[in-house]
């Protein structure tokens, strides 16, 4: 119920950002693929509307600063 109500908050802002044509940097350390899914098809379409994706690979930067300490 928690991962909806996020979705859907999330959602509210993106549609929001959108319709007042306002700009938005979205950041996510799901997979691209994932969070699309998640978003919904309405909200992926404005996004694919108006953004520039840029993903970025490898492994998670926490991960290497542990490894390091």
């Amino acid at each position: 119920m928690k991962r909806e109500k996020e979705i859907e908050i999330l959602s509210y802002i993106l549609r929001k950002q959108y319709d007042n044509q306002l700009p938005t940097i979205v950041i996510s350390n799901l997979e691209k693929k994932v969070f699309m899914k998640n978003l919904g098809e309405a909200v992926v379409d404005r996004l694919r509307e108006t953004a520039t994706s840029i993903e970025f690979t490898g492994e998670s930067y926490r991960i290497l600063k542990r490894k390091v300490a």
